[in-house]
């Protein structure tokens, strides 16, 4: 991970936007069921027309973003390429 990213984790406002994520999901792995070490992950990456930036985390939609146990969530890494729209 980039400085960057790990920056915008502590972000207030993707702080914000993770909770309203888990509480959707019941804060449950949508793919296990699993309670256990959650992450909010992106079904893809978007970029800024403008600047070709990535988006900020938070400025997602809710459909782009998933709650994963971590175990899932790596597995879902090696098995799928994720989209950068």
């Amino acid at each position: 991970m980039n400085q960057q990213y790990l920056i915008n984790l502590k972000n207030p406002e993707w702080s914000a936007k993770r909770k309203v994520v888990l509480k959707r999901d019941s804060y449950k792995c949508r793919n296990c069921g699993s309670p256990n070490n959650l992450v909010v992950h992106h079904r893809q990456y978007h970029k800024q027309p403008d600047s070709g930036k990535y988006c900020n985390s938070w400025d997602y939609k809710l459909k782009y973003l998933i709650t994963l146990c971590s175990q899932c969530h790596i597995n879902g890494h090696l098995k799928f390429k994720i989209k950068h729209l």
